[in-house]
């Protein structure tokens, strides 16, 4: 089972990936490629969506993740929200 999830502000893939979160113990996942990103807290995992203009257009959480303390940390340094598809975007 997955989970969609959206941000309300748009974030640049770079700047999402560019360290601004280890603060927070969040980093890029080490399995990830050019084509296939995701962020890991260190236990729980979720894929990033990126268009072809570098902007983050979602996350999917797989599985049984609780991806909390990711999108915690995302809200809090990017000032945005994060959304999922199950209250009704």
């Amino acid at each position: 089972m997955s989970t969609h999830y959206r941000c309300l502000k748009d974030i640049l893939a770079s700047d999402l990936f560019g360290g601004r979160l280890g603060r927070f113990g969040v980093h890029k996942h080490p399995d990830s490629t050019e084509t296939d990103q995701g962020l890991t807290d260190g236990r729980n995992a979720v894929a990033v969506d990126v268009d072809d203009k570098g902007l983050v257009t979602g996350f999917t959480r797989r599985h049984a993740n609780a991806p909390q303390k990711i999108f915690h940390a995302i809200e809090e340094a990017f000032g945005t929200e994060i959304v999922s598809e199950v209250l009704g975007i």
